[in-house]
């Protein structure tokens, strides 16, 4: 599975939270972030760059069962918060990207990259 942007402000199923690993708080005003890989050896990260987009800063609430891998954190007030993660769900994985707010939060190669390393990944590094 793979989540991006607002597919885990969808809160109201308690399942979605768990199979997500984490859920939405809420976000400061939207503004210009910028992302950094954080597991230069991750496969999602082959050929993604850093990059920076006009995004909302998302916060979350990390469920402390879930085995998560965070791999992709923003910059925001001078600390990095996870922007991208994933994790093993019974038989199959998922990943969360935080970026994807409107059509503007594509147009980074790297974070279309991103995206395309996410739909084709197969296996789990947990």
């Amino acid at each position: 599975m793979l989540a991006i942007h607002n597919g885990i402000s969808v809160q109201r199923s308690d399942v979605l939270a768990q199979l997500i690993g984490a859920k939405f708080t809420g976000h400061p005003p939207y503004q210009p972030l910028n992302y950094y890989g954080t597991a230069k050896d991750h496969p999602l990260l082959e050929g993604v760059e850093d990059f920076a987009v006009d995004e909302e800063p998302y916060m979350f609430e990390f469920d402390p069962f879930a085995n998560i891998r965070i791999f992709l954190e923003y910059e925001f007030e001078g600390k990095r918060i996870p922007a991208g993660w994933e994790r093993a769900y019974g038989l199959g994985k998922v990943v969360y990207l935080q970026p994807g707010h409107h059509a503007p939060s594509f147009k980074p190669a790297a974070y279309r990259r991103l995206i395309l390393n996410s739909a084709r990944w197969e296996g789990l590094s947990l």
